[in-house]
């Protein structure tokens, strides 16, 4: 990638402020699992390290990536590669139509996300966010369930399924022991 030291710095410092203005669920603390997540997953997937952590920061503009190019194209980064960082960004596989990547940084950057919906902290994440949208535990409880499979069958890389099965499994029999109570059934 054709950065130089100081453009980094300043894209870094740029979605730290970013993240700063997001909700808890989504912040700084998000940003910080990501990179771990994305940093572990691309050494044992391969992927340019450099590539990779600059994702990781970027990844949140999903919903803001007028305002991205904006700040890159300010700080003079070329085309090519702001075209690169908006397509790791752009990659969503969870949504239809988006096809699957051959780049192994979206890859990464997609399942360094994603993990953190999977999972125990990935169900309470998603708990905090729905409770008060339902204001009603078993629907809830079943959108939980529906987003982490989708989420789960897009997994991109095989280092992120195999992160996300034993956990998965756990998160799931407890939804499910809540949804058998929650009908009666003891």
């Amino acid at each position: 990638m054709d950065l130089s030291d100081k453009q980094i710095k300043k894209i870094e410092e740029f979605t730290i402020d970013y993240y700063h203005s997001l909700d808890y669920l989504h912040g700084e603390e998000h940003l910080n699992r990501t990179i771990k997540l994305a940093e572990f997953i691309s050494k044992l997937e391969g992927g340019d390290s450099k590539i990779v952590r600059l994702g990781a920061f970027i990844h949140q503009f999903h919903d803001h990536e007028e305002k991205l190019i904006k700040f890159l194209e300010e700080i003079k980064v070329n085309k090519k590669t702001i075209g690169k960082l908006i397509s790791i960004v752009r990659y969503r596989p969870h949504r239809l139509g988006t096809p699957k990547s051959k780049i192994i940084e979206e890859k990464i950057i997609y399942d360094a996300d994603a993990l953190q919906v999977l999972g125990p902290f990935g169900t309470l994440r998603l708990f905090a966010e729905r409770i008060n949208k339902h204001n009603n535990l078993a629907k809830t409880v079943n959108e939980i369930k529906e987003v982490q499979e989708k989420f789960l069958k897009n997994l991109q890389t095989k280092t992120a399924r195999t992160l996300a099965n034993d956990p998965h499994k756990m998160v799931n029999a407890f939804l499910n022991l809540f949804n058998d109570e929650n009908r009666g059934k003891y």
